[in-house]
């Protein structure tokens, strides 16, 4: 009997095969999970952290004696954009501002 399978069948429940049922009960709402309250907890603490250094490091930017002003505002636009992620708002007036004083000092 060695390659054979014995088939076995099974009668499916009435219940099963009527369709799908249709009721309009709600049903209770999820309970709150801490864990995931927990997460989202930290994950803004994280975000907050992170745009606390993005600021400080956009007003510590100085233009290299070597570099040219594209690497400079290049190196400008990397901070603002990873700001702009973190859902901040950040003008275009600001970035303008810190370009032109910058220049201006060193252009003088």
């Amino acid at each position: 009997m060695l390659g054979v399978e014995p088939q076995l069948s099974f009668p499916l429940p009435s219940m099963l095969t009527t369709g799908p049922v249709v009721d309009d009960i709600e049903p209770p709402p999820l309970r709150a999970n801490p864990t995931i309250a927990q997460i989202r907890q930290h994950s803004d603490k994280r975000a907050k952290k992170q745009l606390i250094n993005l600021k400080r490091d956009f007003g510590n930017l100085k233009m290299k004696e070597a570099e040219i002003v594209k690497q400079y505002v290049d190196m400008i636009m990397v901070v603002v954009n990873s700001i702009r992620l973190l859902k901040d708002q950040f003008g275009d007036s600001r970035v303008v501002e810190k370009v032109i004083t910058t220049l201006l000092k060193r252009y003088k």
